[in-house]
C-alpha cells in the first residue's frame, strides 16, 4: 500500500516525513501547500507573493476536493508522472534535473525555478522526481 493511497475509513496513517491535514481548496499532485492562518490541522496553496502563505510545508501526494484530508510530504522524494510536475512546475517534460526549485510566486499552489524569497524546497534529481529540503534554503556554493 503506497502512502497516498485511499483506504476505506480514510487514508492509511502517514509515514514519518508526511501528514495529512484538511485542505481548504481542492488540490492536485504535487501542489505546494502552507499552514493556513487558523489554529487547526488545515492548509493552504503556497504563494510566495503572500506573506501568509510563503512558508512551505510540504507537497500534495495525490489531489483532493476542499475539506478532504490530502497526504503531504514534508521531506524527501517525491515521484509524480512528467504530466503531472508539468501542471504546477510549467515544465514540459517533467522537471529539470539538477534544479531548484522554489514556490511560486505567480500561481498559487505551483512551484518555479526562478529564485525567490522564500527559499528553495527541493531540488530535482530527474524529471519525475523532486528531493524536499527541510532547511528551505539552496547551497550557495
Amino acid at each position: 500500500m503506497s502512502d497516498s493511497e485511499i483506504v476505506a475509513g480514510g487514508l492509511p496513517p502517514a509515514p514519518p516525513n508526511s501528514y495529512n491535514p484538511i485542505m481548504h481548496s481542492a488540490v492536485v499532485p504535487g501542489n505546494a501547500v502552507a499552514a493556513s492562518a487558523a489554529d487547526d490541522d488545515t492548509a493552504v496553496l503556497a504563494n510566495e507573493a503572500s506573506a501568509t502563505t510563503r512558508q512551505f510545508l510540504g507537497l500534495c501526494l495525490r489531489g483532493g476536493a476542499a475539506g478532504q484530508r490530502v497526504g503531504v510530504r514534508y521531506a524527501g522524494p517525491v515521484v509524480l508522472s512528467t504530466d503531472e510536475w508539468d501542471a504546477i512546475a510549467g515544465t514540459t517534460g517533467g522537471l529539470a534535473r539538477n534544479t531548484w526549485y522554489y514556490v511560486s510566486a505567480a500561481t498559487a499552489g505551483h512551484i518555479t525555478a526562478t529564485a525567490n524569497a522564500a527559499g528553495a524546497i527541493g531540488f530535482a534529481v530527474s524529471p519525475t522526481c523532486l528531493f524536499i529540503n527541510l532547511q528551505n534554503t539552496a547551497p550557495t556554493s
